[in-house]
């Protein structure tokens, strides 16, 4: 990719070395995190405070941080997490914890702040080679690769190799706007009243996932689909930088069907009315992928070594979750085993191990016997509500072809499903006959006021406490209708 289609599509250009070690350069290094994003910025923050005399920095392709879903946060994936170190990053879990679900572009703010603050100096660079840090930062000692499940640093350092690496399904996934102020419920929620199982069960194909990123003027909705391989060639080509939208020709009829009755629906139950034309469609090919490889020993030209580690969707990657529940423990293990290696003045070789490439030292080779412990089920944080358990992949796979087992339990009479599908074709219709018909309600409601207190028919009523009690009913009935 040029420079010119990296800044046309969000990212920094490759890295200017000339321009960093003249003018940007801060210090001499001992650790480089490669990816800026959840993970790296996590990673990196816990090794600082648990190792503060390290100097730490993260190169991150991206100076402005587009992404805009939502990350679904796991009280298990702090488990490790020792309070108390930092009172800054402790209220930042604390609020993890509490918020369960949370904006990326939120918490990649609060991490990128912590970071700056703790010291730790993030550079907008695209890291292309990483070949190259060896050469230009050859006093480094600790390389991360956190750049995500496309990752440069385990295709060109690990060569890619994978303990697993299985497509699970294929999954379209539509990302949409609805107007803020409509939001609210005309009844109860649609999950309350089972209007969105009988909905999901007349699909043809399973909505697996619905997110919400709530904005001042608008809410970003997103569903994911999984889908046949039939249906999944009708969106080839549609990807984050080329989405497909309703009006591609080319688009399966089936989902769009499915879209405009899952929209319908909630526009009617829930009071969202979608913005036309908001909406973004891609394929995204539903692969789980461990890493083999968790730590790797490389020779630098002074013949010293230099260590690689993969966190984050990096090392373990499943498309729904982002890897960041598994990212979050990584590096909890990761900063601890930094720590542990700066804390001794001799590390014993650690020899047939899996998980290490090289001559590694039983310090970090910790971190890749706690990579090596990651199963597929940790990759899909699905928790079952009646046992509190993850389901995993196994169990998500399962639940995924309930899809064909619904309709025959409870699916949409073809009325209701039909008037869903026009709601979904003309959003706001639905919303604006709700309004419609409580602006109604609430002039019947005037008109019998003004007749209980005699201006029906001319009399003119002077009795201050009769006028105050009607006035106080009619306004407690106008709070109510919202």
């Amino acid at each position: 990719m040029s420079t010119q289609e990296s800044i046309a599509n969000g990212l920094s250009g490759p890295i200017d070395w000339e321009f960093f070690l003249r003018e940007q350069r801060k210090d001499r290094y001992d650790a480089v995190v490669i990816g800026g994003g959840p993970v790296g910025l996590w990673s990196a923050i816990l090794t600082k405070v648990h190792c503060s005399s390290l100097s730490i920095l993260i190169f991150e392709k991206r100076p402005v941080y587009l992404r805009t879903h939502t990350l679904s946060i796991e009280q298990e994936s702090f488990e490790g997490y020792e309070k108390g170190i930092n009172r800054d990053l402790d209220r930042v879990v604390t609020d993890l914890k509490q918020r369960r679900v949370v904006p990326i572009q939120t918490l990649e703010k609060q991490l990128l702040d912590l970071a700056t603050k703790t010291g730790i100096q993030v550079i907008f660079a695209n890291v292309n080679q990483p070949s190259d840090l060896l050469t230009h930062l050859p006093e480094a000692t600790m390389f991360v690769g956190a750049d995500g499940a496309q990752s440069t640093v385990r295709s060109q350092v690990f060569d890619n190799q994978a303990r697993l690496n299985q497509t699970i399904h294929r999954l379209i996934q539509i990302s949409y706007k609805i107007r803020q102020q409509d939001t609210r419920s005309f009844h109860l929620p649609s999950s309350e009243t089972g209007f969105a199982y009988k909905t999901i069960a007349s699909m043809n194909t399973t909505l697996i996932d619905e997110r919400t990123n709530q904005k001042e003027d608008s809410t970003n909705k997103i569903l994911t689909f999984t889908v046949s391989e039939s249906v999944f060639g009708g969106v080839a080509g549609a990807t984050f930088r080329s989405p497909f939208t309703l009006q591609t020709p080319t688009l399966p009829s089936e989902i769009k069907d499915d879209f405009l009755l899952w929209t319908g629906m909630k526009e009617e139950t829930d009071g969202e009315v979608r913005i036309l034309d908001s909406e973004a469609i891609v394929g995204i090919d539903g692969q789980a992928r461990i890493s083999k490889t968790f730590v790797k020993s490389v020779q630098g030209g002074d013949a010293r070594p230099h260590y690689w580690f993969l966190v984050g969707d990096a090392a373990a990657s499943f498309p729904l979750q982002r890897g960041f529940n598994v990212g979050i423990k990584c590096g909890i293990q990761l900063a601890k085993a930094i720590a542990s290696y700066y804390a001794n003045n001799s590390y014993p070789i650690a020899t047939a191990q899996e998980g290490i490439e090289g001559q590694v030292p039983l310090p970090l080779a910790a971190y890749a016997a706690y990579g090596n412990k990651i199963k597929e089920e940790e990759l899909c944080f699905l928790t079952c509500p009646l046992t509190k358990k993850q389901w995993g992949i196994a169990l998500w796979k399962a639940a995924t072809k309930l899809g064909s087992i619904l309709p025959a339990i409870a699916s949409l009479d073809s009325t209701t499903a039909e008037r869903y599908r026009k709601n979904g074709k003309d959003p706001g219709h639905t919303a604006m006959a709700h309004i419609g018909a409580a602006q109604a309600s609430m002039s019947a409601q005037r008109t019998a006021v003004a007749q209980q207190v005699g201006h029906s028919d001319g009399q003119h009523v002077t009795a201050q406490g009769k006028i105050t009690e009607l006035l106080s009913r009619y306004q407690a009935q106008q709070q109510k209708m919202g």
